[in-house]
């Protein structure tokens, strides 16, 4: 009995650590193991924070601030160290949970230059010929092509293009 309760003894100590996990059956094989996994009403530690950044779920703001203990994040600290969405935190004080800490949407980044973010995607502008008109310089006609490029928000930009003679 004493060995039992020897063993016994670091899991009930240790139980309030673990409140925020709960069991879960996998089974592999023929095998059945018991995991824990966590739940979404929990805190957050820094040491959490620090492996979702690691992982790409959270983009740090200043990792090296981010302090590898055991300590629950703040709403504050959340502001200074990551990149999320701030009307998610609660405005009341308490500590955040999981759901709470929203990593911000990252903008697409559009390479083209006919290309622009709207509604969070990046489009292509439409190419249109907007004008014709024939200059003639020292005695040689040119054509000034002007291009209108329009995306579908209404906005536009015009290029021009010189080439040889009108049809």
């Amino acid at each position: 009995m004493k060995h039992i309760f020897s063993l016994l003894l670091p899991i009930l100590l240790m139980q309030g650590a673990y409140a925020q996990l709960q069991p879960a059956t996998l089974v592999i094989g023929l095998n059945v193991h018991k995991v824990w996994v966590a739940q979404n009403n929990y805190l957050v530690t820094h040491n959490e924070i620090r492996q979702k950044v690691a992982e790409g779920y959270f983009t740090a703001l200043n990792l090296a601030a981010i302090p590898q203990d055991n300590a629950c994040i703040t709403s504050a600290n959340a502001k200074l160290w990551l990149s999320i969405d701030e009307t998610k935190l609660p405005a009341n004080g308490r500590l955040p949970v999981w759901q709470e800490l929203v990593p911000k949407a990252v903008a697409p980044v559009c390479n083209g230059f006919d290309q622009k973010v709207i509604n969070g995607v990046c489009e292509t502008a439409k190419k249109t010929l907007w004008n014709s008109e024939l200059i003639i310089k020292n005695g040689k006609s040119y054509c000034k092509l002007t291009y209108r490029y329009k995306f579908s928000d209404g906005s536009y930009f015009e290029l021009f293009e010189y080439g040889d003679g009108c049809e």
